[in-house]
């Protein structure tokens, strides 16, 4: 392990996380999905891909790189590839999480709380998109990036059923 690694993981959560807010530590570890999402020109397409999370910053965080198509699978063409991360803070002042995630060089800014037995995303900035972790099992979930039209309806953007390494 390289001396930057060792200094930004953790092997456990800090304690300024409560119990009960602990939503992002069941998914450390090694993930493999199989998923579909809606290309720029509105056509479904499938790729499989690998999610891997970590506890960090002392376990203050939880910061996850996400990869798809899969390291050995990839052309290095730009388009429907992506190669980012998430880092997820818990923010003891509001109670929920506060969220950043960039592949590409463009911040999203999200803020995450439970609804439900589901774990919600929401964009920061207009209220729009959500990323929903759902049928949380303890090797599987499935988690959907979806979009509220202007009408109300709700467009389904990405699905990824994601399974444990």
């Amino acid at each position: 392990m390289n001396i930057f690694t060792e200094a930004l993981t953790s092997k456990e959560k800090s304690d300024i996380i409560p119990e009960d807010k602990n939503y992002f530590g069941q998914f450390v570890g090694a993930w493999k999905f199989d998923g579909e999402y809606l290309n720029d020109k509105g056509e479904l397409c499938t790729s499989k891909g690998e999610w891997v999370f970590s506890w960090v910053l002392e376990g203050k965080a939880v910061q996850d790189v996400f990869i798809w198509p899969p390291r050995g699978e990839r052309d290095g063409v730009l388009g429907d590839n992506e190669y980012g991360t998430t880092l997820r803070f818990y923010n003891p002042e509001t109670g929920k999480w506060d969220i950043i995630y960039s592949d590409n060089g463009i911040p999203i800014l999200l803020e995450a709380d439970r609804l439900g037995k589901n774990i919600v995303l929401t964009e920061r900035s207009q209220g729009k998109m959500q990323w929903i972790f759902s049928d949380i099992c303890e090797n599987s979930f499935v988690w959907r990036s979806v979009y509220h039209e202007e009408d109300g309806s709700l467009k389904q953007l990405a699905k990824l059923d994601v399974r444990r390494v």
